[in-house]
């Protein structure tokens, strides 16, 4: 019997996710990782790595929804709070350094982390074991971000968007939080990854930290955070 291409994808992508297990390949400012896509960069852990506490910076998985941006300059850098607020700002990474910084150690994980053990096959990135990673994040809270800007208490969701932007018709990546998670005092903009400036490859120079949600919670390269009274129409 000839096999459908639905088929022959998962085969072909099972098949890759395989090869890429056995050879891990260097990437900048990593050490051998295994490789599922190089545009956006999807990277994972291979299991020799996870024998500490902590998933050091330089094999900590790598996923990308959208290509990254170019690297952003720290002092070009600009927060825009923004939505249902009574005096909407922008800050510096200047002004978010002033804030109290808070350090607390969280994982983050793909949703997908595992698939390629799924029965029957799924599409999508074959993960292994390795998509997944706990590092100390430090950064302000995002409560006190937003008490900057007078936070309604009427707003229901803080929605989230980051520098990272589609190409041709793919919609931009925008994820929306419930309120009460957002000013979850574990809910951080973080600045730095294990006590080191935020990689701009883990999205730096900040991101944001949901512990305890999928990792597709956590946007990176966060450039405006708007309160809102419904949740942005992507994340539903």
């Amino acid at each position: 019997m000839t096999p459908s291409r639905r088929e022959l994808f998962l085969a072909l992508a099972a098949a890759a996710a395989s090869r890429a297990a056995d050879d891990p390949v260097a990437i900048p400012g990593k050490r051998p990782m295994i490789l599922h896509n190089d545009r956006p960069e999807d990277l994972e852990t291979p299991l020799r790595y996870f024998d500490s506490y902590l998933t050091p910076n330089d094999v900590f998985f790598v996923r990308q929804h959208l290509p990254r941006p170019s690297a952003i300059d720290p002092a070009q850098y600009r927060l825009t709070v923004n939505g249902m607020v009574s005096k909407p700002v922008e800050l510096t990474l200047a002004d978010l350094q002033k804030l109290p910084q808070h350090t607390l150690p969280a994982v983050i994980e793909c949703t997908g982390n595992g698939r390629a053990f799924y029965t029957p096959k799924l599409p999508g990135i074959q993960w292994g074991r390795g998509a997944v990673g706990q590092a100390e994040w430090t950064g302000p809270r995002i409560a006190d971000i937003l008490k900057l800007a007078g936070a309604s208490e009427s707003a229901s969701y803080l929605e989230t968007d980051g520098a990272d932007r589609g190409v041709a018709n793919t919609p931009d990546f925008v994820r929306s939080l419930p309120i009460k998670k957002a000013m979850h005092p574990a809910t951080l903009l973080a600045l730095k990854m294990n006590g080191q400036p935020l990689p701009d490859i883990h999205g730096g120079p900040a991101r944001l930290i949901v512990p305890g949600w999928d990792g597709t919670s956590s946007v990176k390269w966060v450039v405006r955070l708007s309160l809102t009274a419904q949740p942005n129409a992507a994340s539903s």
